[in-house]
């Protein structure tokens, strides 16, 4: 930890009088280096991007009938990517 955010932090936890005794006693851990950063999730996996309609019918526990009924009421909105062959995002499933 740079020697400023060290600085900033031991100042806020000992003027701040919004602050209670539990996040006092973090800031200060955190201080001391007795609190460990929290563990940040990569934002991307092995898992495809794009899904099949097959897929997508799959994930969802539906068949590829009621996916294609579905995308066309407007629930689901397939990218097109070539002509006639449609891909669901994973995002959206």
């Amino acid at each position: 930890m740079a020697p400023t955010t060290q600085a900033l932090l031991q100042s806020l936890a000992t003027n701040d009088p919004s602050l209670s005794e539990h996040e006092r006693g973090m800031l200060h851990r955190l201080v001391e280096g007795m609190l460990e950063a929290p563990e940040t999730k990569p934002t991307w996996s092995d898992a495809p991007l794009l899904l099949t309609q097959k897929q997508a019918a799959r994930v969802q526990g539906v068949s590829r009938v009621t996916l294609w009924r579905l995308t066309r009421e407007g629930v689901f909105t397939p990218v097109e990517l070539t002509p006639g062959s449609l891909r669901n995002r994973l995002e959206e499933i």
